[in-house]
């Protein structure tokens, strides 16, 4: 029996000298050890020996194997799968640190500089932290101006652009944003610099986490994520600002103190293994065989101490790294040259930290949010923790981008809107225009068509809208110059969007309910086209609230050649705020609740004056072809002996 527990036991230590992976079997058998039933002083004694080395297990640790191979088995088998687990999460951790940060705000390529806007937008963002909004129609360059002034070092950004939000419920919207916040503060050492004590904050990013996998195990055990859960993830967002705007970074007589320390900490570390090392040779010699491979017993006795790597992953930038190389080079050649640089000690300038950024919360195309999230209470805690940290602690700016103008209603409904700065954004003036339409668009038009490309016939029917003057001369060389400004997709659009309108609104009188214009349903408001727009005032329909004449009197008033707006409450007061709203909604007017950052179109001196005399939100066509629309819808009534209704009533 006991010659047989030796062979057992030499052939598992000769299978573990092997096969690295038969530790396994080892462990096993030191938990069976307990459980052995044969021990005693001639096993140890024969085990060890006059300080000898141990070369075959114990019999009753084997038998224990033997008698019960089931249990073995089972634990090998979940020992593998623990294995698995941890080589595949440490594989995905190293998959993770290779995937190339974001650049959602890097300046567009291509972006035609509007210095007036840029200028208005640094000021507004360069100040005391605060709650704005920027409003401007579809494709007027909202998100390339942000882009553009955004992507500086400045600044630091939370984004949610909602055309493609990652929410959309209450659940959705906490895990995307406790994952967006938890990014944000792991960034920040690397952005500010880990040798100035920023390391230190990127602990602040821990509390995200935990809380993500507390609200993870209660959905797991069958609960849901509550409002209380959003307020929650919100005062950590406020407890980390604070702690961010607090956070003073190391001074450089620090930073080189803390450098001196961690290098004697080193050294300290090497002595201490070189010690170690001399003992381990005493008390236990290298074996013959090992003696064999010189390399291998001098690197486990700790006499062959492994190199010192810099983490170049420390360095803020590629700048740095280099720099820091070319200062090891420089040593070098001191060292090798026996110079020094004292003479030139006490001209450089001292290194400081860099400054801090500017946290700024940003919500692309914001007015989608109140139909994202169908929760009131969950909305309204939403945004009372952005006035928190904007108007009460000045922590960050919150800024939302919207084309629709009823946003600022719903930001009213929930007491919000008074606390905002509102920032418009219109299109480019005629100078702007014509700067972009000769240096960016001519030079890719072909030189056989350029001469039948006139700015002037152009610019009267899509103005200072720069993605229409785009479309259309892509439109234009598509067709090798077979298309005029009446012809392109923009105007056709325009123009059967009018008339859709004429034809499907309000009976213009009562009782003439058989007549063409009798309120057929194809007009949506734009809530009903589309859920991801705000609220109305005025409850949810689908059906046109303004008459054909009413629509055919604000026509006549801003064709070409009219006026350049009307004046919003006036028009409401005379035709009544559902039939303007409706025209809104139809996106057949813009309304502005402040004066554009450009003026935009060409104005007399003495409209401008009377413009800027006037107080109050203006309404005006939504695109400049649309206003050249009108005008030929209104040429073909007359046209068509149509008798169109007095405009004369309307106050301007």
């Amino acid at each position: 029996m006991r010659r047989v527990a030796g062979d057992t036991s030499r052939r598992l230590l000769s299978a573990s000298q092997a096969n690295p992976s038969s530790w396994l079997v080892a462990a096993e058998v030191g938990r069976q050890t307990k459980r052995a039933s044969l021990r005693g002083p001639p096993l140890r004694a024969l085990a060890w020996r006059d300080g000898s080395r141990r070369t075959f297990f114990g019999i009753g640790e084997v038998i224990g194997v033997l008698t019960n191979p089931t249990e073995v088995l089972r634990n090998l088998t979940e020992s593998k799968k623990m294995l698995e687990e941890a080589r595949r999460e440490l594989k995905e951790s190293q998959e993770r640190a290779q995937i190339p940060a974001s650049h959602t705000f890097s300046p567009l390529p291509g972006f035609f500089d509007r210095p007036a806007e840029i200028q208005v937008l640094e000021r507004s963002l360069g100040s005391v932290p605060g709650f704005t909004v920027l409003f401007g129609a579809s494709s007027v360059g909202k998100t390339a101006l942000l882009r553009q002034v955004l992507s500086d070092d400045k600044y630091h950004v939370v984004h949610f652009d909602l055309r493609i939000a990652g929410f959309a419920d209450l659940a959705s919207l906490y895990f995307s944003l406790s994952t967006q916040l938890e990014s944000y503060f792991a960034a920040i050492p690397d952005k500010l610099g880990r040798e100035w004590g920023w390391g230190e904050f990127e602990k602040e990013s821990f509390a995200f986490k935990h809380d993500r996998l507390d609200v993870q195990k209660r959905l797991e055990n069958g609960g849901e994520v509550k409002t209380s859960d959003i307020a929650h993830l919100l005062e950590l967002f406020q407890s980390a600002l604070l702690s961010y705007w607090n956070f003073q970074p190391m001074s450089n007589s620090e930073r080189k103190a803390r450098e001196a320390a961690k290098k004697d900490e080193k050294e300290k570390g090497r002595q201490k293994a070189a010690t170690s090392k001399t003992s381990k040779q005493r008390d236990h010699p290298v074996s013959p065989q090992e003696a064999k491979d010189a390399d291998k017993a001098r690197s486990k006795t700790g006499a062959v101490p492994k190199p010192e790597q810099e983490d170049l992953h420390d360095s803020r930038s590629l700048q740095a790294a280099e720099a820091q190389v070319g200062d090891d080079e420089l040593r070098g050649g001191e060292r090798r040259t026996g110079t020094t640089t004292d003479q030139g000690e006490g001209k450089e300038e001292e290194s400081k930290p860099p400054p801090k950024m500017m946290p700024v919360f940003f919500l692309d195309e914001a007015h989608k949010l109140p139909a994202l999230i169908q929760s009131t209470e969950a909305m309204k805690t939403f945004l009372d923790s952005q006035l928190v940290l904007t108007k009460q602690d000045r922590l960050c700016h919150i800024v939302h981008a919207t084309s629709d103008p009823f946003h600022l209603h719903w930001l009213r409904q929930l007491n919000v809107m008074q606390h905002c700065n509102i920032l418009t954004v219109g299109d480019c003036s005629k100078a702007e225009a014509q700067r972009y339409f000769t240096d960016f668009l001519l030079p890719h038009v072909p030189d056989k068509l350029k001469s039948r490309l006139s700015f002037e016939e152009v610019y009267k029917v899509f103005g200072g809208k720069l993605a229409h003057l785009s479309d259309f001369v892509g439109e234009f060389v598509n067709s090798d110059g077979d298309i005029s400004p009446r012809q392109s997709t923009h105007f056709l659009q325009a123009h059967a969007l009018l008339n859709l309108h004429l034809v499907h609104a309000e009976p213009s009188e009562p009782g003439d309910e058989d007549s063409t214009g009798q309120g057929f349903a194809i007009y949506s408001s734009l809530r009903a086209a589309s859920p991801h727009a705000s609220p109305s005032p005025f409850g949810e329909t689908d059906k046109a609230e303004f008459s054909a004449a009413d629509f055919l009197k604000v026509m006549q008033h801003l064709q070409p050649g009219g006026e350049d707006s009307l004046r919003y409450f006036p028009l409401c007061r005379k035709l009544g705020a559902r039939a303007v709203d409706g025209m809104i909604r139809g996106r057949l007017l813009e309304l502005r609740w402040t004066e554009a950052i450009t003026e935009e179109g060409e104005q007399s001196a003495e409209a401008r004056a009377r413009r800027r005399e006037a107080v109050g939100p203006r309404v005006l066509p939504t695109t400049p072809v649309v206003r050249y629309a009108m005008g030929e819808v209104l040429a073909e009534y007359h046209a068509e002996g149509y008798t169109l209704p007095s405009a004369s009533d309307l106050i301007t």
